[in-house]
């Protein structure tokens, strides 16, 4: 079923003021508000901070990514070279470590604590920055056996506790049935959590599976979990749990230039966002210029001060094909908030959220694109 039209009669709300999805036109109040003029929350003022992949000078890289040299025996002795047998043995013994290190590399490695954590991330990015532009990097997997809980930390949203840079691609889940947390050393006081977790840029990507990222942030800028640049690439699958976002502008989540977020699983759940009348907002999930896809998962019991409880989908498309978004609250739009967006529901749920004014399922802002073909959007409230 398309546009606007349509959908204003599948949810209305007899003669109460609850309402699922609404649409505002002048003067006039339904269950869907639709809004054609100028929205503050529409606009993204944000500066794009995508970049290009520099070039490396790369020696004997095969295409598996593993570094290679030829051996002693193969290389020619100039006239005159006097190498010793013990230069030789040297150099047959530094060979071998780079051999077994691009081996352990190109698989990924375990890691129990911070430094090897910090370690395995270098590691990735070093195999990220030899190949070749045209080339892309295979997924290097970082399997947790022990919490990782930063000893260091920043002060302000362009930098992170980890960045993944120049095409990385690292996949990061918790070894067997454990599930292990990565956050920022409790211990820590003042500014502290003010970064984010991950940031990607310049089309990196992250996937996370059984593990638990805690922003445990009430600074500023709220300590949230990625943000995510330069046509970067975020998947989340099952047993994740993204939480603790407090009071700060940003989402937990953050999804903009070119960038993709794919939820194919797990919870996002128990955040606060402060939100900003102009750049920000979600109280979980905030993309702009980007696009985000729901397969699957729990967005829960989260708040915003400004706009989209759950999901602010601002100059950006959201596809929902499965999962649940439930509980949360914003100024406008108490589940989805959609400002100049393209939204296509398949299947899944919103239901039970709150907006302050408009839109308790979904507010819809300069946002004439949305198709529903399936799914549950009940039990939402516009107060």
């Amino acid at each position: 079923m398309k546009k606007a039209a349509a959908i204003m009669a599948v949810f209305l709300c007899f003669t109460m003021t609850i309402s699922n999805i609404a649409f505002a036109e002048e003067g006039q109040e339904t269950e869907v508000f639709l809004h054609q003029g100028e929205s503050e929350g529409a606009k993204d003022n944000s500066v794009e901070e995508d970049g290009v992949k520099s070039d490396k000078d790369v020696e004997n890289v095969q295409e598996n990514g593993t570094v290679t040299e030829a051996t002693n025996e193969e290389k020619q002795t100039e006239p005159g070279d006097e190498r010793t047998e013990e230069t030789a043995e040297a150099e047959s013994k530094t060979q071998s470590v780079r051999t077994t290190k691009s081996v352990r590399s190109s698989q990924g490695r375990e890691v129990k604590d911070y430094a090897e954590f910090k370690e395995a991330l270098k590691e990735a990015q070093e195999i990220a920055d030899s190949l070749p532009e045209e080339e892309e990097m295979e997924e290097y997997t970082i399997t947790l056996t022990g919490n990782i809980y930063a000893e260091e930390f920043y002060n302000s949203t362009s930098s992170s506790l980890f960045e993944l840079d120049n095409g990385v691609d690292v996949k990061i889940l918790s070894k067997a049935e454990s599930k292990y947390t990565i956050g920022v050393n409790k211990n820590f006081s003042g500014s502290k959590k003010n970064a984010c977790i991950f940031r990607l840029n310049n089309s990196s990507k992250l996937t996370m599976e059984n593990v638990i990222l805690d922003c445990d942030g009430k600074g500023h800028f709220g300590g949230f979990a990625v943000n995510a640049l330069g046509s970067s690439n975020v998947v989340m699958n099952n047993g994740t749990f993204i939480t603790g976002a407090q009071g700060g502008i940003n989402a937990p989540v953050v999804i903009k230039t070119r960038s993709t977020f794919v939820m194919n699983g797990g919870e996002i759940s128990s955040n606060y966002t402060e939100g900003h009348p102009i750049v920000s907002g979600g109280g979980a999930v905030y993309v702009s210029n980007s696009k985000f896809e729901m397969n699957g998962g729990v967005i829960k019991n989260n708040r915003s001060d400004t706009w989209g409880g759950g999901i602010m989908i601002n100059n950006a498309e959201f596809v929902m094909n499965d999962g649940i978004v439930t509980d949360t609250c914003g100024t406008w739009g108490g589940g989805i908030y959609a400002g100049n967006a393209v939204v296509t529901i398949n299947d899944g749920e919103v239901s039970d959220n709150t907006a302050v004014y408009g839109g308790g399922g979904l507010a819809a802002v300069e946002t004439d694109n949305i198709e529903i073909h399936g799914g549950i959007i009940d039990n939402n409230k516009a107060n």
